[in-house]
């Protein structure tokens, strides 16, 4: 079970995910030596997995970003894993995660212009098996991210990796935000006070079925609820809010 100074450990390395033992030790008010204790601890329990770095895909060319939601036709045994090990192959795609919701599938894929996406949806996404259904949203600007990307480079700062669930964070939900009031609350407003939300991880604002992506943590269903009646719902110019909860992802190399 974590303790108060784990889960403060724990915040100053999400701010600073690089920072050394001696920085930790005195944020914290402890000897560098238990700090290390309870870091060794924290990885050997799984709770603190390591740190990536992230690529920042524009500086390497790759001018768009989008995010397809797939509906799989399920009729077929199988069919679920063929189509993920058949996405896997596609070089253009960086991130799969599966949901329970709406979609059965999101992909997130990089191109360099939107000719090149074109490209690579004609003969890629395409002819992927056991598409049921796709929807595609581009991302115009993402708002909030738990660590942002240094400012310039192409590997961006580095991102801790958590076991939400070893945190007490058992519940991920992705929801697409649709404004109703666009023209009475600007997209400035929304987005300072979603990023204020605690449990709202990432802000993506996106171009197409809804406006916004949003990555929600909970401790659980019932928290969640609680998350986004409370806090979501009351945001300014909220329409609509589509849930999905997060059953597993993964990143992948993508086109280097």
């Amino acid at each position: 079970m974590l303790e108060d100074i784990d889960r403060q450990i724990l915040r100053h390395m999400q701010r600073d995910p690089g920072m050394g033992v001696p920085a930790l030790a005195e944020a914290v008010r402890l000897t560098p030596a238990r700090v290390s204790r309870r870091l060794d601890r924290l990885r050997d329990t799984g709770v603190l997995k390591g740190s990536r770095r992230v690529i920042d895909w524009r500086a390497l060319g790759f001018a768009v970003e989008v995010s397809l939601r797939i509906t799989l036709d399920k009729t077929t045994s199988g069919s679920f894993d063929a189509f993920l090990a058949a996405a896997r192959q596609v070089p253009e795609v960086t991130e799969i995660q599966t949901f329970l919701g709406r979609v059965d599938v999101r992909l997130s894929l990089v191109a360099r212009d939107l000719p090149d996406y074109q490209r690579v949806y004609r003969d890629a996404i395409l002819t992927l098996p056991h598409i049921a259904d796709i929807e595609a949203l581009m991302t115009v600007a993402t708002v909030k991210t738990v660590r942002r990307l240094e400012e310039t480079g192409i590997l961006g700062d580095r991102v801790l990796d958590l076991d939400l669930a070893a945190v007490g964070f058992g519940v991920t939900v992705f929801l697409g935000v649709k404004l109703a009031t666009k023209g009475r609350v600007s997209l400035e407003d929304f987005e300072r006070a979603v990023g204020a939300i605690p449990e709202v991880q990432t802000v993506e604002h996106m171009l197409g079925l809804y406006d916004y992506r949003l990555r929600v943590v909970a401790r659980d269903l019932a928290d969640f609820e609680r998350v986004l009646r409370r806090r979501i719902m009351a945001l300014p110019g909220v329409g609509n809010v589509e849930a999905n909860v997060l059953l597993s992802e993964e990143r992948l190399t993508g086109p280097l």
